[in-house]
């Protein structure tokens, strides 16, 4: 499966017709948004309403700017949280964009400095 942006909206990976038509009128969270492309594929595929989860801040600023540009705002919400037990957890704050693919545990991480994210 090619996993660049050619082969999953151009190629048409994520149309699975019978996961989309549920998607009509219904409210959907996205867990680990990146940068909000599913998110505002699922809106323009029918979904009511998307809550985007993004754990890591640079990402996370990403996605809200690529919402408002693509003018659904109003109907895809990013929120730079994480879905975990109630409190906060740390994640690097300069992640690259990039990177976030290929994302390690802070144990793992080298310097950057870390942020703490509402879970």
């Amino acid at each position: 499966m090619n996993q660049d942006i050619v082969g999953v909206f151009v190629a048409g990976q994520y149309f699975v017709p019978e996961v989309l038509q549920r998607l009509r009128g219904r409210d959907v969270i996205d867990v680990g948004a990146s940068v909000s492309d599913l998110a505002i594929h699922f809106v323009l595929q029918g979904a009511r309403k998307v809550i985007a989860l993004e754990p890591l801040p640079d990402a996370a600023k990403r996605a809200e700017e690529n919402v408002n540009i693509s003018g659904l705002a109003e109907r895809a919400k990013i929120a730079n949280a994480i879905l975990g037990k109630s409190g906060r957890l740390r994640v690097p704050c300069n992640y690259g964009i990039d990177a976030s693919v290929d994302f390690l545990p802070l144990s793992q991480q080298c310097a950057g400095g870390t942020c703490e994210v509402r879970s």
